[in-house]
């Protein structure tokens, strides 16, 4: 037994060699993966956080008793709410 492991040691070397290669090739593949992931998700945070400190403006248009139809700004900045009455 002895003497066909030691005839057939470079067979041996050669395979542990080519699977380290192979592990070192997914390992890789797979820390490339995960950091496009997270690039993904910083991006997505990046925009949730703009979007949270810009202004919020909504336009309402209602018709008044009269019959006219009047128009109001709602502004919504920092969680402060301004009311602009834009009636002509």
């Amino acid at each position: 037994m002895r003497d066909w492991l030691e005839r057939n040691k470079v067979f041996f070397e050669t395979l542990a060699a080519v699977l380290l290669s192979l592990m070192a090739v997914v390992i890789a593949t797979v820390q490339t993966l995960a950091a496009v992931k997270q690039t993904h998700l910083s991006e997505l945070q990046t925009r949730t956080a703009e979007a949270q400190v810009l202004p919020q403006l909504n336009l309402i248009s209602y018709v008044s008793n009269e019959g006219h139809r009047s128009w109001a700004m709602r502004i919504r900045e920092w969680n402060f709410i301004s009311w602009c009455d834009c009636s002509s």
